[in-house]
């Protein structure tokens, strides 16, 4: 099984049929699971023929081939031929057996590229032959209902390019359809409302090429995936009588036989044709439209909730916001309305249409006029945007999570261009991949923090709480929060790309601070009151470590009352070996308190790993909140 991500979306597919078996975004799965009590496949491919032949019997040349439906391709093993990071490819290669069933030469070749919040469905027939190759090859895969309740009825809706005048056919007799026979496909404003009932019949089969493309929308009619393709033939489907919690949205390059058709192979309906040497390629693709980046007048970065389709700016309540310019940038060939760069009022929440063929989505921008956020995130990057991928997922996580929250740049801090007077809190995450293991590094990574320390000591000395994480926690020092002037001294990492995939759970140890405000309401492992864990098996972790080795070999702190009293720090979580990777520096006299968490554990971006189920994960998450809440009181 190979899996390909991208940091919004991962696949999987296996070498067996080259099938599809996995599309995983949002924090769900789209793709069905392959339950057999309704159906045992997961996105099959189809080829050579599609649907069923008549009897399971078709000729070529005076001679009777036995074929069963959807022909042999979907249970045959591939070779990988090619793997990249948002590419993989398969291919199956005639051979003495395929040859018994399809008299045909040929070369299958099978890709998956994914892009963005997008998957692309590759396919090449080669003719490897001396003769004329006579092919059908088709899609069938199955997505999960949005919020499919078995309970109900309805299931959803279909949404296609074209409006009305749409007709289908059924399947009659063994398999085989009756193409003489049309019905209307009613839609309702629109739509085709789908419900226990719409497939009683089977499959409804949409021929010469009246629909381009197929959208899912939800109950409440909000687009959920959309299928584009060229192909002729479209089937919709969904096991009859069943019950079934998935809908089949299959793009064919042929159909089943017309019931009782026992004419030439090369006659049926929808049949594709080859020359020697020649090849055929398809492309099927999973639309989708999504808004990646909002700024406002160029200058104020916008928080997009993907979820929930939402986009909070905060700007200062100087600026007029009845007449503000935004800039947005789109998924690969959307457009959006109201377009970037027009002039717009956002006195009250907007509305912005983000549209791909008919995949499409509406997002609500908000723009929030405040002078004094009561927390920020403080980030070396002059926008939340242009962080690196960990700590935009730390600093997202916090304005959609954190009241009255704002992320600001070290340089707005130095500038005076962000009213702190009501903020309570400032948070910083740094990740620089491959470690900081000394000062020096640390100024060199982090000049902008350097440049401001004048300005954030006076913050911190006059009761502003600091939360620095892994790298940042060097910074405690810069501040004059420690007795002795050290950073931690035991540092390592890795880089996002090459980090360490977990062989089990991953925790640091609370012993002696088990009631800490720090740890509380965390997801325990069963009898493990002293452990926090943070992510689980099959997780991708740079194992970012700043922390306080003990022991009079490294760092002069022979016990960890020394390093207490040397140091000036409390010691709140420890690594296996005993070093400290939790702290505290407590309030005193004016100053603000600042709580450090540098073990390797706390880590918010596996690159190429979904951890959306991770069952530790969300700790990660928690542990934050914690530490922001206790030290402002909360």
């Amino acid at each position: 099984m190979e899996t390909l991500f991208n940091g919004r979306l991962s696949i999987e597919v296996s070498a067996h049929g080259a099938e599809l078996c996995s599309i995983f975004s949002n924090g769900k799965e789209y793709l069905w699971q392959a339950d057999p009590a309704f159906w045992k496949r997961h996105s099959p491919v189809l080829f050579p023929i599609v649907g069923s032949v008549w009897e399971n019997e078709y000729r070529n040349e005076d001679t009777t081939y036995v074929l069963t439906q959807h022909g042999f391709a979907r249970d045959m093993e591939f070779t990988l031929i090619s793997e990249e990071n948002d590419e993989v490819r398969y291919q199956l290669v005639s051979n003495e057996e395929t040859l018994k069933k399809y008299p045909f030469p040929f070369r299958l070749t099978i890709g998956y590229r994914i892009r963005e919040k997008k998957v692309d469905v590759m396919w090449e027939v080669e003719n490897t032959g001396e003769k004329e190759m006579h092919f059908q090859i088709g899609a069938h895969p199955a997505f999960y209902y949005p919020d499919f309740d078995a309970e109900t009825q309805e299931r959803g809706f279909f949404g296609f390019n074209k409006k009305s005048g749409l007709k289908y056919i059924l399947i009659s007799e063994k398999g085989c359809a009756d193409p003489d026979t049309q019905y209307p496909l009613k839609l309702t404003n629109d739509l085709l409302p789908l419900d226990t009932h719409t497939f009683d019949k089977d499959a409804l089969i949409l021929e010469g090429s009246q629909v381009r493309r197929v959208t899912l929308y939800n109950k409440e009619k909000a687009p959920y995936l959309s299928l584009h393709f060229d192909a002729p033939v479209v089937g919709l489907w969904s096991p009859p009588a069943k019950n079934a919690p998935f809908v089949c949205i299959e793009p064919w390059y042929g159909r089943c036989d017309k019931a009782h058709y026992t004419g030439e192979y090369k006659d049926k309906d929808w049949i594709q044709h080859l020359q020697p040497e020649e090849d055929y390629t398809v492309n099927i693709k999973h639309d989708e439209a999504r808004i990646l980046s909002f700024k406002l007048n160029d200058a104020y970065a916008g928080v997009i909730d993907q979820t929930k389709r939402t986009i909070t700016v905060r700007v200062p309540s100087s600026v007029n916001i009845k007449n503000m310019v935004p800039i947005i940038t789109t998924s690969a060939g959307a457009t959006v309305m109201p377009a970037s760069g027009q002039a717009i009022d956002f006195s009250n929440p907007v509305e912005f249409t983000v549209s791909y063929n008919t995949a499409s989505a509406v997002y609500t921008v908000t723009v929030i006029p405040t002078d004094a956020p009561s927390a920020v995130y403080v980030g070396l990057a002059a926008t939340l945007n242009e962080l690196n991928p960990e700590e935009k997922e730390a600093a997202t996580w916090m304005l959609n999570n954190i009241a009255n929250s704002q992320y600001i740049s070290f340089e707005d801090v130095q500038a005076g261009r962000v009213d702190l007077s009501e903020c309570e809190i400032m948070w910083w995450h740094l990740h620089i991949d491959g470690g900081i293991d000394n000062m020096d590094k640390f100024e060199k990574a982090a000049p902008a923090a350097i440049n401001a320390l004048v300005k954030m000591k006076d913050l911190y000395n006059n009761g502003m709480n600091l939360l620095l994480t892994r790298y940042a926690t060097y910074y405690a020092a810069k501040l004059g929060a420690t007795l002795d002037g050290n950073n931690p001294n035991n540092c390592w990492g890795q880089s996002e790309e090459s980090g360490e995939i977990v062989g089990g759970a991953w925790n640091f140890f609370i012993q002696g601070h088990e009631s800490h405000a720090l740890y509380q309401n965390l997801v325990m492992n069963s009898g493990e009151t002293d452990k926090v864990y943070t992510f689980d098996t099959g997780y991708r972790t740079t194992n970012s470590t700043a922390q306080w080795h003990i022991g009079s070999d490294w760092g002069g702190y022979a016990t960890n009352e020394v390093w207490r009293t040397n140091h000036g720090g409390v010691d709140l979580g420890y690594g296996g070996d005993g070093a400290i990777v939790a702290w505290e520096y407590l309030p005193k006299d004016s100053r603000g308190g600042i709580v450090c968490i540098g073990s390797g554990c706390y880590d918010w971006y596996a690159y190429g790993i979904d951890a959306s189920a991770d069952k530790y994960h969300g700790n990660v998450a928690k542990l934050t909140e914690n530490a922001i809440d206790y030290l402002t009181g909360k």
